[in-house]
């Protein structure tokens, strides 16, 4: 009965640094610089896709019990964006802002046609490599 239990204790997985509240605040705009970013709060977890104007530093917690797949509990990303060498502005999302994102499955086609088995077949005649003889 005591390992059923300890079963259902949930297993939590914490990543990226609790602190980004606290760290945000210590932020100033337009007085704070990169080096100083960097050395509160380290290297970012993601930078912006179109150069480094923006540093994102994610924290997530996840829990799971026993064999259900883990689910997030909390997360706080903090967005910094730069002018310059400068922050130009601080951005929190908490774990409310969250939005689910659904993913298309369609393929993209592509060019050409598809054989069949019996083409496959007929289109490989010819195209083997034929064995050698080879007098050592």
């Amino acid at each position: 009965m005591i390992l059923g239990l300890t079963a259902c204790e949930p297993k939590v997985a914490e990543r990226g640094k609790r602190e980004l509240a606290e760290a945000a605040e210590q932020i100033q705009p337009n007085m704070t610089t990169r080096s100083e970013v960097a050395a509160l709060l380290g290297t970012p977890s993601a930078v912006g896709q179109f150069g480094d104007k923006a540093w994102y530093y994610v924290a997530q917690r996840k829990e799971g019990i026993a064999f259900f797949a883990p689910e997030v509990v909390d997360s706080h990303v903090l967005r910094l964006t730069f002018m310059g060498n400068v922050v130009d502005s601080v951005k929190q999302y908490e774990h409310g802002d969250m939005r689910d994102v659904s993913f298309n499955s369609r393929q993209t086609p592509t060019e050409g046609q598809e054989y069949g088995f019996i083409e496959q077949l007929i289109g490989n005649i010819g195209k083997f490599n034929k064995q050698r003889d080879s007098v050592q």
